[in-house]
């Protein structure tokens, strides 16, 4: 198992220490004996610090992000080392996302979550009503350009892809 260090090139924003504390140690004790009203608790202080407009909080369901947070998936990941809301600027040619031409173009988006251990894992969060296949077919390309970004930063193979989809509660593979 080979931990990435963090990146030289200078299109990926880092910070010393990738791991916050969102995630605490023992979040899967944490979020099982107080559940939802802790969320609610951090929802609301989104919306206190501007990071949400008012009213946004009633938006999200509580038990879908606690679903999530003790996905198997998650609980996993969150042991190694991790990155999430990674900022990246990437030069490519149009041919490699999608396009139909060799000019070089600049790419920007926002990793929501990566994990690197024995499998080095990119998670995009969606909170939509289209089905799981729909949410793959829509959002492949974008994925596939987050692995570009991520491969050429750490210096790592990223082994999978993933979509979360807060309505179903699934995890969609990106092939």
């Amino acid at each position: 198992m080979t931990v990435p260090k963090e990146p030289a090139l200078p299109y990926i924003k880092t910070t010393r220490n990738s791991r916050k504390k969102i995630f605490p140690k023992k979040a899967s004790s944490t979020l099982n004996s107080v559940g939802t009203p802790i969320i609610n608790y951090l929802l609301k202080n989104l919306v206190e610090n501007g990071v949400l407009q008012d009213g946004d909080e009633e938006l999200v369901d509580a038990n879908d992000i606690l679903r999530c947070i003790q996905s198997p998936v998650i609980q996993e990941g969150i042991k190694g080392r991790y990155i999430r809301e990674k900022s990246f600027m990437l030069s490519l040619q149009a041919g490699e996302v999608g396009g139909d031409s060799s000019d070089d173009i600049l790419v920007q988006g926002t990793i929501d979550l990566a994990f690197f251990g024995e499998e080095n894992v990119i998670i995009d969060f969606k909170y939509s009503g289209l089905s799981d296949e729909k949410l793959a077919e829509k959002y492949a390309r974008q994925l596939k350009t987050y692995k570009i970004a991520v491969m050429q930063a750490y210096d790592v193979k990223v082994d999978k892809i993933l979509l979360y989809s807060f309505k179903t509660g699934h995890f969609i593979d990106i092939k």
